[in-house]
This record gives structure tokens, sequence and C-alpha cells, in this order.
């Protein structure tokens, strides 16, 4: 894939993600499309596709959505870095990988959202977030990563583009 073809990837997920899939919500809760695709683009390219459209697509989401600008590209950024320096160290091909990351990136965000959050004085409950959000989302953005997983790795395969 090339940068065109990635950035209408990530723009289709973040419009999908914050319209049509509020239609779909479970328990009033929406997954968090734009984070897989960063978790997943940073794990499966050598390039750093998920780092730039994570910060791009974090600003926008702030911009939007946000309470305060920034955090949401900080925390992309961050997680698309550390999955990008973790990849070497976890085998590809197998299913339980996406779950892996996709765990891994879910709980940092949460986790460095609520840090960022108090740290500004905002009301934001760790324990309600934790109680409600985090365990749906956690679980929804692993059945969407795995099949995002599935489908990208075997055009990745047909192709060899990841490493």
């Amino acid at each position: 894939m090339n940068y065109i073809t990635t950035f209408l990837l990530f723009f289709l997920s973040f419009i999908l993600q914050t319209t049509v899939f509020h239609f779909f919500d479970f328990f009033g809760i929406v997954p968090n499309t734009t984070l897989i695709l960063i978790i997943i683009f940073s794990f499966l390219y050598k390039e750093y596709f998920g780092i730039v459209y994570g910060v791009i697509f974090g600003l926008i989401q702030d911009i939007f959505f946000g309470q305060i600008i920034g955090v949401a590209a900080f925390i992309y950024f961050t997680t698309g870095i550390i999955i990008y320096e973790i990849k070497r160290y976890i085998y590809k091909d197998t299913l339980f990988s996406p779950v892996i990351i996709t765990f891994f990136g879910v709980t940092y965000y949460h986790l460095i959202y609520w840090l960022f959050m108090r740290l500004f004085n905002t009301n934001y409950n760790f324990l309600y977030v934790f109680k409600t959000i985090y365990f749906g989302e956690l679980f929804y953005d692993m059945i969407i990563a795995v099949i995002l997983y599935k489908f990208l790795i075997n055009r990745f395969h047909s192709y060899g583009y990841y490493r």
C-alpha cells in the first residue's frame, strides 16, 4: 500500500467510527477503528504509516470531539512508536498477535487518556470508564482487529510487503 491508499483507509475508518458505527454500538460502546489501524499498520509495515496517520487523525479527532487538543494525537503517536519498536519480538503470522497488540494498545490508550485528563483537572472517572467502556471496547476492538489483520496479512503475503 502507498500513502494515498493508507490515507483513504484511515479517512474511511475515521468517518465510519464517528458516524455509522454509532448505529452498531454494543451497550453504547463504539470501536476505536483509528486506534486499531494504527496498531495494525505499526505492527505490519516497515514504514511509519501508523505513526504518521495516528498523529494526523488524532489531531482531527481532538479538534472535533476532544476536550483538550493534542491528547489523542499524542497517545496515537506513542502507541504507534511502541508497537513499531516491539514488532520484531512478536511473530506476525498467528491470529494471536493482533489480540495481544490490541490488548496492549487499548489498555495503553485508556490509561494514558485518563492520566492526561487527571493532569488537566477534568472530570474523568477512571473506575466508571474501566467498568463501562474499557472491557467492551477491548473485546469489540479485538474482534475487529483480528478481522482486519487477517484481511491485511493475506494482502501482504500476496504482495510481500510486511516484515
